[in-house]
């Protein structure tokens, strides 16, 4: 299985776009896309969405899983 970096990479090539091309449309320098193909960096759960909203697809499909955890209960009184 290819490295989250890498799926992100491959992604952007199928569609034939440029990193410089790609920032500008999600808004951010190309120097930030670049380190998150490089996988020095990762995106930000707000740059995420706008990744999966261009590709069109869900984050696993470009390599990134959300971990989003289930809210701790309440122990039970003792009656």
């Amino acid at each position: 299985m290819a490295e989250k970096n890498e799926q992100l990479r491959q992604a952007r090539l199928a569609r034939k776009i440029t990193q410089e091309e790609l920032a500008f449309l999600l808004n951010i320098s190309p120097t930030t896309y670049a380190r998150w193909e490089l996988g020095q960096h990762e995106p930000s759960l707000h740059d995420l969405r706008a990744l999966c909203t261009y590709f069109d697809c869900p984050p696993e499909q470009i390599g990134y899983v959300i971990y989003v955890p289930r809210p701790v209960e309440a122990p039970c009184e003792a009656s």
